[in-house]
């Protein structure tokens, strides 16, 4: 079955980009369980998971969610917490991307702890330089 063309792409895309910044604009104060905050892809999986939509435009959304995690880590408070700024990029579903700040030290080591048979991490291939093949441009506090 033949795949719909995607119409007001341009529209779609700058709104993406919009809602993104405006959910990362301040930082943020109320956190899950006082553990972690995270914001999903404002944006329809049909849109930014769709063969059709051009790769620049998936390319735009990981820039731009890397962009507003590099601008949270340099409003992090002077607390007592140890914020950590996460950008969780899925290349197979850009869907699930998100942005993730941990306030809680053991949640964040835990979170990563994925070895079940439900749950695993992949590693990337040492081989395949992901950010120049994508030409992603990535911050040096990362």
């Amino acid at each position: 079955m033949r795949e719909k063309k995607i119409r007001g792409m341009k529209r779609k895309t700058n709104t993406m980009i919009k809602r993104i910044e405006e959910h990362t604009k301040t930082f943020p104060s109320t956190f899950y369980n006082d553990e972690y905050w995270n914001m999903l892809l404002p944006v329809s999986q049909a849109f930014i998971d769709s063969r059709k939509t051009p790769r620049k435009v998936k390319r735009l959304c990981i820039q731009t969610l890397l962009n507003q995690a590099n601008h949270l880590i340099n409003m992090k408070p002077s607390d007592t917490y140890t914020y950590r700024v996460v950008v969780l990029i899925s290349i197979n579903n850009l869907c699930d991307s998100q942005i993730i700040i941990f306030k809680n030290e053991d949640y964040f080591h835990n979170f990563f702890n994925r070895n079940s048979e439900f749950q695993k991490w992949i590693l990337l291939s040492n081989e395949i330089d992901f950010w120049e093949t994508w030409k992603i441009s990535v911050y040096h506090s990362f």
